[in-house]
């Protein structure tokens, strides 16, 4: 199997069984060190079958708990219930034996890494100290001498707080992978609602000037051939730079600047038999180009609304820029109450208010991301909407002479 393979492999198989393969690995290689000294003085003693079985269910138990200890857990509080049988086999097992011969007290340190693997947490640091004290009292009274009495409880505190320390190790990586996880499906949620936010300003737009270009070629196809056959090569043009456009936002480019959305909308406004007046448009490059493609979108999704929704004859869109602060300002005079009074108003406050809504939701979210604010609603001539954006201002020539 090729590393791609086996790495996909792995991928697909649930965390637990992975860790549950490094546990039992790691107990595996454990096990027969620590049983060798153990078994070395079940070789002296006579008889010797019952220590022999002692051991055999002391592995057993100690690999039973591995198990338990690796699997996801089944009870809503406390150990599982199997692996607290398996420890109490394994308790008695290794005091009977380290009872018969004080020189198996290594046995302590299977049942402190047990006990650690089944408990975890807090419990199974208790259960350290409490293992601890039980060898010391086990081997004083079967007789051992104080350099066993002190080598056991020294080598059984340090297996279980060493197991102890590497299980909540374990356990911060699974969180820590499990947060990766988590963090990278948001991104993609968050990629795909962007993706889907912009192809609807992109499309919106587009779309609504076709079908106004489409309606006037209806109109003047009987009375004034061409007209209607200029509206319908603008419909092509319009189309060939949609398709540009959409390339575009799947490439990662998303939208276009100003200057050339303020074109762009005064045709699509005439077209509408809405007069369009533009004031105060930026020199190129005045604006910083995140600045720049913001205003934008904001004319994009303003002159759309113009067209969908107003009913306006009139639309003036208003560019400033002050110390610190540039200003766009989109008004109709159009019916702003009864026709997008509701929508911009659900859009404004990010409610869900239908079709009508989503433009200004995904722009506010924009204008948002830039630090910015954003105010649309009726006035008293018709609809307004406003977009104010922090600009950062350059030093001054002497500030960047002294700071050279």
């Amino acid at each position: 199997m090729s590393a791609q393979e086996r790495c996909a492999t792995e991928q697909g198989m649930p965390r637990w069984v992975r860790s549950r393969g490094a546990l039992l690995g790691a107990m595996a290689v454990w096990l027969p060190l620590l049983l060798a000294e153990p078994a070395a003085q079940v070789a002296g003693l006579r008889p010797a079958w019952p220590s022999w079985l002692g051991l055999a269910v002391a592995a057993a138990a100690f690999l039973g708990c591995g198990v338990v200890g690796s699997t996801p857990r089944r009870t809503a509080r406390g150990a599982h219930p199997v692996g607290t049988a398996l420890l109490v086999v394994l308790a008695v097992t290794t005091l009977l034996l380290v009872s018969r011969s004080a020189d198996s007290a290594a046995l302590f340190s299977l049942l402190v890494i047990a006990a650690v693997v089944v408990l975890d947490g807090r419990p199974g640091l208790v259960a350290v100290g409490v293992v601890t004290a039980l060898s010391a009292v086990t081997v004083w009274a079967a007789g051992g001498t104080a350099g066993r009495l002190s080598g056991t409880v020294v080598v059984t505190a340090l297996s279980g707080l060493g197991s102890w320390t590497f299980r909540r190790l374990f356990a911060v990586i699974a969180e820590l992978a499990a947060t990766r996880e988590a963090l990278a499906r948001v991104a993609v949620e968050q990629e795909r609602e962007r993706f889907s936010r912009d192809l609807h300003d992109l499309l919106g737009h587009t779309l609504s000037v076709v079908v106004v270009k489409a309606q006037a070629v209806r109109r003047l196809a009987a009375r004034d051939a061409g007209a209607a056959a200029q509206h319908g090569a603008d419909i092509e043009v319009i189309g060939r730079r949609a398709l540009s456009e959409v390339r575009q936002a799947v490439a990662g480019y998303r939208g276009t600047g100003l200057a050339a959305e303020l074109d762009r909308a005064v045709g699509a406004l005439a077209a509408a038999g809405i007069t369009a007046t533009v004031t105060g448009a930026p020199a190129s490059g005045a604006l910083p180009d995140e600045v720049d493609e913001l205003f934008g979108w904001v004319v994009r999704e303003g002159s759309t609304n113009v067209i969908r929704h107003s009913g306006a004859r009139r639309c003036v869109v208003t560019c400033s820029q002050t110390a610190g602060t540039a200003r766009i300002a989109i008004a109709d005079d159009g019916r702003g109450v009864a026709a997008a009074g509701t929508a911009a108003t659900g859009a404004a406050t990010g409610a869900a208010t239908g079709p009508r809504g989503n433009g200004l939701a995904g722009l506010r979210e924009r204008v948002g991301a830039a630090g910015g604010r954003l105010a649309s609603g009726p006035s008293d001539s018709g609809f307004d909407l406003s977009v104010e954006v922090p600009v950062p201002q350059p030093l001054p020539q002497q500030a960047v002479g002294a700071a050279r």
